[in-house]
């Protein structure tokens, strides 16, 4: 992030805070790479934003060498209120997460839950114009004359709200031209090669990359080896071979994701509340407008799996965390700490969201209600096709504000479209999911799980591609309620691969020693009840 020192926000925050500094960046996801080698090299930043003990092998070592400041030895109630009060929130963490020793060497950074699904309801419409014909094919009716109100009510297609709906749109969206232009291969669904845009599939069969107790007998297991996941391998596996699901999904990154849904190549997505930046392909394609584009595409909550599971994996309401080198002077430190403690400021968080008061916004009274609301001074980003200028988009000086609130932006009133936008960031708060005993740690897990992790990403990806593994098609004549068996109809094949899996996971992979040491570490350890989240996407104080 490039400081502009000369720029209004900066000029502010130098009268309100006064600590100056320099900031060095890693971008396109080169963060963690870069700080473990400041660490080795014992260069570690003053302050730095990192993952910690969401990767516990590098945070475990910093403790562990003494480079962190323990900050909870240096807040209290009267000393930086404000990190104290952050701290005590996120308490948990000192009993989840053993290394620390009952210390706090992070400062949480809220975060609320910001994902979604996309889906063209533009899409929608078409199939449901020419819905009697899609009946005939699929057997359920003889002739298109057949087709009545009470059928069409039936078996209209809207937004899926379970899997197997989900399964029918994206069926329907491969092989019943949906944009009505014979020309182009579309596609139901499309994701990311990470495997993390699929998430929400794996939570709808049990959860994702986490330590679960799916039995409810208080024992916890890794959900990559659960029946739950196996389930969902064998639904991507069928979305795969029937091609209703991209196949460039394996090798595309993030943007190429995005770029297939905006382009018209796909129909569904999971992706960030970006609704504006999604909705630009359309204003630019289709020469509708923000407003028109958000119509078209719908946000809505990721399906349901059979026992009603859903939801995307996140967090308890804070991602990354900020740590302070122990290696500061005296002076530093204070500097470091009321650097921290202005940024978790009311103060600070409305000036890098909103910006100033009289310079970015002005506060007027709805003259119908009488609640004030903040109206935007700097214009339009694009006049021609209504989208406002934000603060993130004005002055880079803002990105400040990844110190404390990731997602505060949402909240930003004056961006185009925010009722969509604010809508599903509150609805997302109702499908968060994370693990019951967030960050619990102990040596064997913080020595094996990231592995474990990423040898489960490495097999379902294979698993999911293998035709010789697929199940046979649901009767399409039948209801989607219907369908729930036929994907759990597996062969042998699949079978004789996912034993082989299961097995490789417990021992190679240390999952079965991982499960031993974890349930003894429950003992000590918190489940987690994520913190309240207001309105405004702020932690809530009493």
């Amino acid at each position: 992030m490039a400081i502009k020192r000369k720029s209004d926000l900066y000029k502010e925050y130098m009268k309100l805070c006064g600590v100056d500094f320099t900031c060095l960046t890693a971008g396109g996801g080169q963060a963690e790479q870069k700080l473990r080698q400041y660490f080795n090299t014992g260069e570690l930043p003053d302050v730095f934003i990192s993952r910690t003990a969401e990767t516990p092998t590098l945070f475990k070592k910093m403790i562990d060498s003494e480079a962190l400041l323990p900050i909870s030895d240096y807040v209290s109630e009267t000393e930086y209120p404000n990190i104290y009060r952050q701290l005590e929130k996120y308490s948990f963490l000192k009993s989840n997460i053993d290394f620390m020793n009952g210390k706090m060497y992070m400062i949480p950074t809220v975060w609320t839950q910001e994902h979604t699904m996309f889906i063209r309801k533009d899409w929608l419409d078409n199939l449901n114009a020419k819905l009697a014909s899609i009946l005939v094919a699929d057997g359920v009716i003889s002739q298109e004359s057949d087709m009545t109100q009470e059928i069409y009510d039936e078996y209209c297609f809207t937004i899926p709200e379970t899997l197997m709906e989900f399964y029918r749109v994206c069926r329907a969206f491969t092989i019943y031209d949906p944009d009505n232009d014979s020309s182009t291969q579309t596609y139901g669904y499309t994701s990311s090669k990470d495997m993390y845009s699929d998430n929400w599939l794996y939570v709808a069969g049990g959860g994702y990359r986490i330590m679960e107790d799916n039995d409810k007998d208080g024992k916890y297991d890794f959900s990559g080896i659960s029946n739950g996941n196996k389930y969902v391998v064998s639904f991507i596996n069928s979305l795969l071979t029937n091609g209703y699901m991209d196949p460039s999904w394996v090798t595309n990154e993030s943007k190429d994701k995005i770029d297939s849904f905006g382009n018209g190549n796909v129909g569904i997505i999971e992706n960030q509340v970006t609704l504006n930046m999604i909705c630009s392909y359309f204003v630019t394609q289709k020469g509708w407008t923000y407003e028109e584009a958000a119509e078209n595409i719908v946000m809505f909550a990721p399906p349901k799996g059979e026992d009603g599971s859903f939801g995307i994996q996140g967090h308890p309401n804070f991602w990354t965390s900020v740590s302070i080198s122990a290696s500061l002077s005296e002076e530093k430190r204070n500097d470091a700490l009321k650097l921290m403690n202005w940024l978790l400021s009311d103060e600070a968080v409305d000036l890098l969201t909103y910006g100033i008061e009289g310079v970015h916004y002005k506060v007027e009274k709805d003259p119908a209600t009488g609640e004030e609301k903040k109206v935007s001074l700097m214009g339009y980003e694009d006049e021609e096709h209504g989208i406002y200028w934000t603060i993130d988009g004005k002055d880079t000086f803002s990105g400040l504000r990844l110190f404390t609130n990731i997602t505060s932006n949402y909240y930003n009133e004056m961006q185009t479209n925010s009722d969509k936008v604010i809508a599903a960031m509150e609805k997302a708060k109702g499908y968060n999911r994370y693990p019951d005993y967030y960050m619990l740690t102990e040596n064997t897990y913080t020595e094996y799980f990231e592995g474990l992790c990423d040898k489960m990403i490495t097999e379902f990806t294979s698993m999911e591609r293998n035709k010789d593994y697929a199940v046979a098609e649901p009767d399409f004549s039948k209801k989607p309620e219907e369908w729930w068996a036929t994907f759990r109809n597996y062969n042998s094949a699949f079978n004789t691969a996912w034993a082989s899996y299961v097995d490789t996971m417990k021992t190679t992979y240390k999952g079965q020693a991982i499960a031993d040491a974890y349930n003894i570490a429950v003992g000590h350890g918190v489940k987690v009840t994520a913190p309240e989240i207001g309105e405004d996407g702020r932690l809530v104080f009493a």
